[in-house]
């Protein structure tokens, strides 16, 4: 297998006369968004479009098909609409998407379901049953994808088990409809195979072991290709609504969190990236899979000759939505008090703190039954101390998922942040402080994007990383007391676990 192009860290600009463009799409979790870059990656235009997800009882989380295409249209409809003196030079569609969505089709390819995303915890039953009846770390040696009721695997064994749908013919994700829809083929791209958990990269094929516990036939999913892939746009509909010309094809992609480390530019050894957005995740750039002994880490496909290395963590940016709506009132916003429950409040916060479990938990536990806990409380906190002790509890969590990677990966050399939180300066250096090491953010830009337009380029082409990096240092004293109360925290983390489990085993065996 080739070497991925994308290999040189070196800016090289193109004659004006020969400036094409291409147009990424990142298909996100909240929302999508579209971006217009020219072949010197400069960021043309960007618009983005929202859609509800609707959380059920159960554990559900679904968002509907038609809201996420049309917002796909209308996107590409308005940001082509600004420019339309450069709409025949616009080349390619290149797709990003987010990981583990799952829909059921009937034999015509209508939708039997609506999106079944990551952040579903139906499957938690399944999963354990699942881990108690197979072992289950085969499995995740086989797939690189953690045993956890977010991927499409673990969503399957809850389908099998009792809860089939009549007429279902075919399956995949929001991404391979949206294609197939445009271009009417049945396709998904490496990448985003490699996180469902019924793909084996080894064999860089559908892994019968996994279709056969779920039972699901190889011609009910698509067709495998690798990233760089192209399809022609057949939808005469979409032509004429977006206004773009039929030269213009698309590039099938990969995931979301593959392309930002690679449209962040953290490819060689020991760079990572830190990320901070509903959710959150730390990744590294490997030359070949590699998987933990213990199945606390994922191995995804970026390109060949490259791997995404990592944990995602269910609890980020969401933590704070929870608290906003738990003990703010509607004039109080949480993100206008981070300042002022960071600086004044000090580090000795009285030992309160939080294991931020809220929505369940992927890295480093792979336990969507976790659940969150405030320790420690006493009279004397206040909102402030409650803001602050999620704030830590957050990057805490994410600092173990990294501590995991530097013992798979070796050191981590550089961590280079993006997400919401890089806008705040306070809440930077508190996770600064908390990793104890320098943080790096870049000029603003959307890196699963520019990830998705680099893919396509050939090993001539160079890459746009700027070296104007933003540093953010840790304060010496503050770092030092974060180093003590990690240990506190992790010990906190094992216990609750500890005593999860214990109670459970307690239960069943009648003593409680």
């Amino acid at each position: 297998m080739p070497h991925c192009a994308i290999n040189s860290v070196d800016t090289v600009y193109k004659k004006k006369s020969e400036v094409s463009y291409r147009l990424a799409v990142d298909i996100g979790t909240t929302n999508l968004k579209v971006v217009l870059f020219d072949n010197e990656f400069n960021d043309i235009e960007q618009v983005s479009q929202g859609y509800k997800t609707n959380y059920r009882s159960n554990g559900f989380a679904e968002q509907l098909i038609d809201e996420i295409y049309q917002a796909l249209e209308d996107s590409i409809s308005w940001v082509v609409g600004k420019h339309p003196e450069i709409t025949e030079r616009i080349k390619t569609i290149n797709f990003s998407s987010a990981m583990h969505s799952i829909i059921l089709l009937d034999k015509s390819m209508n939708p039997l379901t609506n999106t079944i995303i990551w952040a579903d915890n139906r499957a938690v039953n399944e999963v354990e049953t699942f881990k108690h009846s197979y072992d289950w770390l085969a499995f995740y040696q086989n797939t690189g994808t953690p045993i956890h009721a977010m991927s499409p695997f673990a969503k399957l064994l809850w389908f099998k088990n009792g809860h089939q749908i009549s007429g279902m013919n075919y399956c995949c994700g929001i991404k391979e409809l949206l294609i197939y829809k445009l271009t009417n083929e049945f396709v998904m791209d490496y990448s985003l195979a490699s996180s469902t958990g019924l793909f084996n990269i080894h064999k860089m094929a559908w892994d019968k072991q996994a279709l056969s516990v779920t039972e699901i036939d190889e011609a009910m999913l698509p067709k495998l290709v690798d990233v760089t892939y192209q399809l022609k746009i057949i939808s005469s509909p979409f032509l004429e609504k977006s206004k773009l010309k039929s030269i213009t094809e698309i590039v099938i992609g990969a995931s979301d969190g593959c392309l930002a480390n690679l449209g962040s530019g953290a490819l060689l050894p020991g760079e990572t990236t830190l990320s901070i957005g509903t959710s959150g995740a730390i990744r590294m750039t490997v030359g070949e899979p590699l998987l933990d002994p213990q199945g606390r880490t994922f191995c995804y496909y970026l390109c060949p000759g490259k791997w995404i290395i990592g944990g995602a963590v269910n609890n980020g940016g969401n933590i704070l939505t929870w608290l906003n709506q738990l003990i703010l009132s509607d004039k109080e916003n949480v993100y206008e008090l981070i300042k002022p429950a960071i600086q004044l409040i000090s580090t000795e916060s009285k030992g309160l703190f939080y294991i931020p479990h809220l929505h369940g938990e992927r890295a480093p536990y792979w336990d969507g039954s976790l659940t969150a806990s405030f320790i420690g409380l006493l009279p004397t906190h206040t909102k402030l101390h409650l803001l602050k002790a999620a704030l830590e509890g957050v990057a805490m969590n994410l600092k173990e998922v990294w501590q995991l990677l530097r013992d798979l990966a070796g050191d981590s050399t550089k961590i280079m942040a993006s997400g919401g939180f890089v806008n705040s300066p306070e809440w930077t250096a508190l996770i600064t402080d908390i990793f104890g090491v320098d943080i790096y953010i870049q000029p603003k830009t959307e890196h699963s994007c520019l990830g998705a337009v680099l893919l396509s380029e050939n090993s001539s082409t160079s890459l746009p990383f700027s070296e104007k990096f933003q540093v953010i240092h840790p304060n010496a004293e503050n770092k030092a007391y974060y180093v003590q109360l990690y240990k506190e925290y992790s010990w906190y983390v094992k216990s609750m676990i500890d005593m999860k489990k214990n109670f459970a085993k307690d239960k069943s065996a009648g003593l409680i």
